[in-house]
C-alpha cells in the first residue's frame, strides 16, 4: 500500500517541477513528446509480460444498437453539462430537450423501438 501512496504523492510534487523545465528548456510542445517513449516502453512491457488467458472467451455479438444509444446519451450528457449554466440549466427549452431524450434512452435503453431524440438539439442556436 505504501508503494500506490508513493504514486500519489510523487506525481503531484514532481509534476509541475518536470513539466515547467521541460517547457522552459525545450518548449511547450515537448510536453506531449515526452509520452512518446514512455508510451512504447509501457506497450513493449506490456506485450512481454502480460499472456493470453487459457480461459478467455471472444464476445459472439456486440449490441450496436446499444453502443449508439451509450454515445448518444453521453453526448447528450455532455452538452447538458457544458451549455447547462449558460442555458438556464432545465428552465430553457434546450435544456429540456436534454432532458426529455436523456429520460427517453434510459426508459427504452437498446430494446429496439424508436427513440425520441429531438432533432433541434443537434441545430444551431444562434
Amino acid at each position: 500500500m505504501a508503494i500506490f501512496g508513493v504514486g500519489v504523492m510523487v506525481g503531484p510534487t514532481l509534476g509541475p517541477t518536470l513539466g515547467g523545465y521541460i517547457t522552459d528548456a525545450f518548449g511547450w510542445p515537448w510536453i506531449f513528446y515526452i509520452n512518446i517513449p514512455i508510451g512504447m516502453l509501457a506497450l513493449a512491457l506490456s506485450l512481454s509480460f502480460i499472456q493470453d488467458s487459457r480461459y478467455q472467451v471472444k464476445a459472439e455479438k456486440v449490441d450496436y444498437p446499444g453502443l449508439l444509444l451509450l454515445a448518444i446519451g453521453i453526448g447528450t450528457l455532455q452538452t447538458m453539462l457544458e451549455r447547462g449554466e449558460r442555458l438556464d440549466w432545465f428552465d430553457s427549452q434546450r435544456g429540456r430537450d436534454v432532458r426529455r431524450d436523456q429520460r427517453g434512452f434510459a426508459d427504452r435503453g437498446s430494446c429496439g423501438t424508436s427513440s425520441r431524440l429531438s432533432i433541434r438539439l443537434w441545430t444551431s442556436a444562434s
